[in-house]
């Protein structure tokens, strides 16, 4: 009973936006957009842009869906302007992406941010001083985040971190150990970028007869 109750309520969270979504594109092929195309197409673009994710964000606010799922419908609202709205008409829709969207942006941003730095802190004390990253990363998106977004999510941080930011060599206490300088690794990529050189001399000399 109670997950065919939830089952109607997350359809009802959904179905609203995505109903008003596709009576916009319908109005957009009516014989009335036509002849008000200019008058419209600015009710339209408010409409998808802000009352869909202000009425999704009103079905969300007592539930435990992370807030930071209205930028989706901010998104779509987006795309589905640039596509049913003429272009002459997309005067306050361009003002809303070059103005309004980057500040969304660096809000999300800032919130993830100020989210991990709390994580990090509460992980400090809890570990003594000791941090793992990638879990105290995972464990912030999955508070803000939609769960289908949380891996793809941390996987771009964590790449862009460990591979460009975190090169520093990390203390090992006396119950850890690493495989890191004896694995053999330096010395095979050293290996591999040599014959790739000297392959690919011989390949041009070969390519110039």
């Amino acid at each position: 009973m109670n997950r065919a109750l939830n089952l109607r309520k997350s359809l009802a969270i959904l179905g609203i936006p995505v109903l008003i979504i596709v009576i916009m594109i319908l109005l957009t092929k009516s014989s009335i957009f036509t002849t008000n195309s200019n008058s419209l197409s600015i009710g339209i673009t408010f409409d998808l842009l802000l009352t869909v994710p202000l009425i999704y964000f009103l079905q969300i606010r007592k539930t435990n869906i992370p807030k930071i799922t209205i930028l989706s419908f901010v998104i779509i609202g987006m795309i589905v302007c640039t596509l049913i709205i003429p272009s002459i008409n997309q005067y306050y829709l361009d003002l809303f992406k070059t103005w309004i969207f980057p500040v969304l942006e660096l809000s999300i941003v800032s919130y993830v941010i100020y989210k991990l730095t709390k994580v990090i802190k509460r992980y400090k004390v809890n570990k003594n001083g000791s941090l793992d990253f990638f879990t105290a990363l995972k464990d912030t998106c999955r508070e803000i985040l939609p769960k289908a977004a949380v891996i793809p999510v941390v996987t771009e941080i964590a790449v862009f971190y460990y591979g460009f930011i975190y090169w520093k060599k990390r203390n090992l206490s006396k119950n850890e150990f690493s495989y890191h300088k004896n694995s053999g690794t330096i010395s095979l990529l050293i290996a591999l970028v040599i014959i790739i050189r000297i392959e690919t001399v011989v390949f041009h000399i070969l390519l110039a007869k």
